[in-house]
């Protein structure tokens, strides 16, 4: 069973710039640094309330991370969820012809096993399963991380966006593979789409989003990337003064003010002030309102 979000990879070419972005930007410092050697990969972690997003940059061209950068632009890389039993989880997929990869636990880096879904199971999406466990190692603050800002506007990350070209084939697959089902759908205001709400654990979800018309943000992420993940929503505690923090630091904004349909001001970082990542700012409210209403 599928318990909550643990993690999110962002893919990058410059570790360094990308940092201080999001430290600029959301409050943000890093909490773990992780040199998987044999991988060719290093992470920077960064909580997010009980969840983590990694910064990922590459060591050698040979890494997936280099890998995935030469087929995509920068962005989100792969999702990772905590699970209570990840045996059981693997032998569930095994029965239904999914056959993750396994990863044992790796001296240069990760000490705890893993599964990856690959993308081609999963409607453009790499997952990564994490045993409940193991996933505290993930959020635990290392002693040799560095400074962390004492104060950030940004709660937690209540979901993360996968786009998708046909939504009721993508439920399907989530049913199938993680026994994940919509509790309710939206329109996105902003993104020209409309999308499904999967709960993933207390109060986060993924949500599939769909084009809905053309030459909407969902239209020109699938033209660039095709089907994947898309964007990260943040809980923030003062939607203003978030605001006034980004616009400071030079953040391009896409902003909407309410409507009947939606009766909340809508405010979203675009991906080129980020590298490749559409941030989504909500309030506790308006997250209540977005999965109440089907």
């Amino acid at each position: 069973m599928i318990v909550k979000l643990s993690h999110i990879g962002h893919a990058v070419r410059d570790s360094k710039t990308t940092l201080k972005i999001y430290a600029d930007f959301f409050g943000l410092g890093v909490t773990r640094v992780v040199n998987v050697q044999d991988q060719y990969t290093i992470g920077s972690l960064l909580t997010v309330g009980d969840s983590v997003i990694e910064i990922q940059g590459s060591t050698s061209p040979k890494g997936p991370v280099s890998k995935f950068l030469a087929r995509k632009p920068e962005g989100l890389y792969y999702a990772a969820l905590v699970v209570d039993d990840l045996e059981k989880q693997i032998d569930l997929m095994r029965a239904k012809n999914v056959e993750p990869l396994i990863y044992e636990a790796s001296p240069s880096g990760i000490p705890f096993k893993a599964a990856w879904i690959l993308p081609g199971s999963s409607g453009g999406v790499l997952f990564e399963l994490v045993q409940e466990g193991h996933y505290k190692w993930v959020i635990e603050k290392d002693a040799t991380a560095g400074h962390i800002p004492e104060k950030s506007e940004i709660v937690r990350i209540s979901h993360f966006g996968h786009v998708v070209k046909n939504l009721d084939d993508t439920l399907e697959v989530y049913a199938r593979i993680l026994d994940l089902r919509p509790t309710c759908r939206r329109t996105v205001p902003w993104g020209g789409g409309r999308g499904a709400m999967l709960p993933i654990g207390n109060n986060q979800f993924i949500e599939l989003l769909e084009l809905a018309k053309p030459k909407g943000l969902i239209d020109k992420f699938l033209a660039e990337r095709g089907q994947g993940l898309y964007q990260v929503s943040f809980i923030v505690t003062d939607m203003e003064k978030e605001v006034e923090v980004l616009t400071s630091n030079g953040a391009d904004l896409l902003e909407s003010e309410p409507t009947s349909n939606f009766p909340f001001k809508s405010v979203c970082v675009q991906p080129k002030s980020t590298h490749g990542v559409l941030f989504e700012l909500l309030t506790e409210e308006m997250l209540r309102y977005i999965v109440q209403k089907n």
